[in-house]
């Protein structure tokens, strides 16, 4: 394994499912006392709305044969093909659609079997403690459809708060009450907390990228400096760019 490797976190036994997605931060190049090595995590999303259940893996023409569902991991790393990586990000996407920026590049090319999603009712199950707490501050869907509709009764449009663009306005009814909602308090720092909805903001999916690119969070004042400093590049109001 190296830095920066894709990882998809597994909730082991009772649950076994896929709960969350992330990135290797760093890697021991000796064993501890114990003798294990240890793997330094970065969360890039919190524990999903609808984790992946095994019931749902097994179903599924290019991962039933993983060697995923044979060891069924255990504080340990299985490594994946391409082929079953892509196609299990395409399952989780089906059932959260908010990850499908996570990792865009897996999604260029198709799989060798036809993607196959069965049709299977979940309910979403919490874990560890610390995947937990993190679920309760990032996570709580009432707060994002509260600012988005708070924000909709005051100005009538969820125009993105740093360079304007709007969703409606540029893909009809297709784009019709989309945004995407920001934490203005990072949530990475940690820790367990109460989130308002002056704690959020609406902003579009290329400028809610971009602020999360680098390990500090940008604030939404300083995306639109650099929107404002970039040559040939319209200004806040002036046009939106176009949202991926």
């Amino acid at each position: 394994m190296k830095k920066l490797d894709r990882l998809f976190i597994w909730a082991s036994s009772p649950q076994q499912q896929i709960l969350a997605l992330g990135e290797l931060a760093g890697l021991q190049t000796a064993p501890d006392e114990e003798g294990f090595y240890r793997y330094r995590l970065r969360y890039l999303t919190g524990v999903l709305q609808q984790p992946v259940e095994r019931a749902i893996l097994s179903s599924d023409p290019v991962l039933s044969k993983s060697i995923l569902l044979k060891y069924r991991p255990s504080t340990s790393v299985i490594r994946l093909t391409d082929d079953e990586g892509e196609q299990l990000y395409r399952l989780v996407i089906a059932q959260n659609p908010e990850t499908d920026s996570v990792w865009p590049e897996l999604l260029g090319r198709e799989t060798p079997q036809a993607l196959s999603l069965p049709d299977v009712d979940l309910t979403g199950k919490e874990g560890s403690h610390v995947l937990r707490t993190h679920l309760q501050v990032e996570r709580d869907r009432r707060l994002v459809a509260t600012k988005k509709a708070a924000v909709l009764t005051a100005t009538r449009r969820l125009a993105c708060e740093v360079c304007t663009f709007d969703f409606f306005e540029r893909y009809g009814d297709l784009g019709k009450e989309f945004c995407e909602v920001h934490h203005l308090r990072p949530l990475a720092s940690g820790g367990l907390r109460q989130t308002t909805l002056d704690d959020l903001a609406v902003v579009c999916s290329n400028c809610h990228r971009m602020m999360h690119r680098n390990d500090r969070v940008l604030s939404v004042e300083e995306l639109r400096g650099y929107l404002k400093a970039t040559p040939n590049h319209p200004a806040p109001g002036d046009a939106a760019p176009v949202a991926v």
